[in-house]
């Protein structure tokens, strides 16, 4: 893929997604290997032992807990090792309550679960991340270095507002310096910027509120406004973009500019959720130049994820047991999987 962008004189970006993966591996092996290889033990010992997840099973309901089976980590697989420690914690009393049972020593200690706990807060944000710039039916190249801003904003809030233990310092610092190392040349260049430039103008984000959180419990000052920010919104991903103004109004200082840019910085702003290409398509009688710059950097990137999926799906259908099927009724099965809703 990359020889032939090369090729044809593309513009070739990595996958993102990948890259964030490539991070958040990096900075767990350098701050939690240990409790990450006691918690796969732990999993592995309920998937192979059929009596064991049965017992697993039988604590849940007995407890009341939603009866959730635990997932492996998969190094090829996005996100699999934050979806691991995440079911485990979920599952923490059962899951302790069956070891003991069964009279295992490998049960993770007080501290570990805690450590782990703080580690999976921060994971839910690369989570997010990642499926937000997977989708297949949204503007996804000017989310990207939005995002990853928005990454770099949230390590640093919580750095400011939380206290952690050592082993988390360790994966914040990881993981800030590996966003730096990875990202780099997709937050410089051209094309990203131009994208990023009509997300920030349109979109409206909680920013300011936040940055005042911030100040307020360095300087020991509580603000109403911002006590109760929910860390679990799924805004807080978009916490970076710049909020202008509690009227929903944006104000440029480029006087000198082009009245039509002047006029386009002072729209109101969009949320988050709606669809920046329907905004533009009702006003592009009102900036058509801009109109046509849209039309080039606010863009879906080509990407071979998708086809990738489907690839999987095909395989998971046509199995020894149903090698019968013929490739007209495969298709048929996988367009049918893919597109229903």
């Amino acid at each position: 893929m990359k020889a032939a962008a090369h090729r044809l004189n593309f513009q070739h970006l990595p996958c993102s997604a990948h890259s964030l993966n490539l991070v958040v591996r990096h900075a767990l092996q350098a701050s939690l290997k240990e409790i990450i290889e006691e918690v796969k033990s732990i999993v592995l010992h309920f998937r192979k032992s059929n009596k064991s997840s049965k017992k697993l099973l039988e604590m849940q309901i007995n407890m009341k807990y939603p009866p959730l089976k635990l997932t492996q980590e998969c190094p090829t697989r996005w996100n699999s090792t934050y979806e691991m420690m995440d079911r485990v914690i979920k599952n923490k009393i059962p899951v302790v309550s069956c070891l003991a049972a069964e009279g295992f020593n490998y049960i993770l200690q007080e501290r570990e679960w805690v450590i782990m706990e703080q580690a999976v807060t921060i994971l839910r944000m690369f989570d997010r991340v990642t499926t937000e710039i997977m989708g297949e039916k949204s503007v996804s190249l000017s989310k990207m270095g939005v995002l990853i801003r928005s990454l770099k904003y949230q390590i640093i809030s919580k750095r400011s507002s939380d206290t952690f233990s050592d082993e988390i310092s360790i994966m914040l610092d990881e993981l800030e310096a590996e966003l730096d190392s990875r990202f780099s040349d997709l937050l410089n260049s051209e094309l990203v910027s131009f994208s990023i430039m009509w997300k920030e103008a349109i979109y409206e984000t909680t920013y300011e509120k936040n940055i005042n959180k911030i100040i307020n419990s360095e300087s020991g000052t509580n603000n109403n406004e911002n006590e109760n920010i929910n860390d679990n919104s799924d805004d807080e991903i978009w916490d970076c973009l710049k909020q202008y103004g509690t009227n929903g109004e944006r104000m440029t200082n480029r006087s000198h500019a082009a009245s039509e840019l002047d006029s386009f910085f002072s729209e109101k702003t969009l949320g988050v959720k709606e669809n920046p290409l329907k905004w533009w398509q009702q006003r592009k009688n009102i900036y058509p130049n801009l109109f046509e710059l849209v039309k080039k950097y606010l863009s879906v990137p080509a990407t071979s994820v998708p086809c990738e999926r489907i690839f999987s799906k095909a395989g998971q259908i046509s199995t020894e047991r149903r090698n019968r099927l013929t490739s007209k009724k495969l298709k048929e099965i996988l367009f049918i999987q893919h597109n229903y809703e």
